[in-house]
């Protein structure tokens, strides 16, 4: 499928208590938006809601590799980049548009609820030639350290 994009500006409403860079808190309320506008374009929500599914997000890791400074103008990436059984996993890049260079890379995962058929069916009702792309490593070690903390949290109880 497709990657997306939107575009952004790190506002005073955006700056940490400091005031001197975006606050962590932001990255996860933009790429809310990323997302809700990649199942818009994508047309993967009025499928879903036809459907009478929905998705909801499971996960997140976040890397912040250099802070988005007051009056940054940044571009966000959306781009499908796993599923499995029940969700997709999509990787967010926040673009520093002067110099492309990605201050950060933010993985989420995007729970499935109602859906019928296999995410794989789904998805090709909205690309019939999409195919699984091969696992990242990161993607793959991500979902690794879930799944050891999903069954460490299952010891306790």
């Amino acid at each position: 499928m497709n990657e997306t994009a939107i575009y952004g500006i790190c506002t005073t409403q955006d700056l940490d208590a400091v005031m001197s860079h975006m606050n962590n808190a932001r990255y996860l309320r933009e790429i809310d938006f990323a997302r809700f506008h990649y199942f818009i374009q994508t047309e993967a929500f009025s499928l879903m809601r036809k459907m009478g599914a929905t998705a909801v997000l499971g996960g997140s890791s976040t890397r912040y590799r250099r802070p988005i400074p007051f009056l940054m103008v940044y571009k966000i990436t959306t781009k499908l980049i796993y599923w499995d059984e029940k969700s997709l996993y999509f990787e967010h890049k926040f673009i520093n548009l002067r110099n492309n260079f990605i201050h950060t890379i933010i993985l989420t995962k995007q729970t499935t609820i109602g859906l019928k058929i296999s995410l794989t069916e789904f998805l090709q009702k909205l690309e019939p030639e999409i195919s699984l792309p091969e696992i990242t490593q990161d993607l793959k070690l991500w979902l690794e350290s879930m799944e050891y903390s999903s069954q460490k949290l299952k010891k306790k109880n």
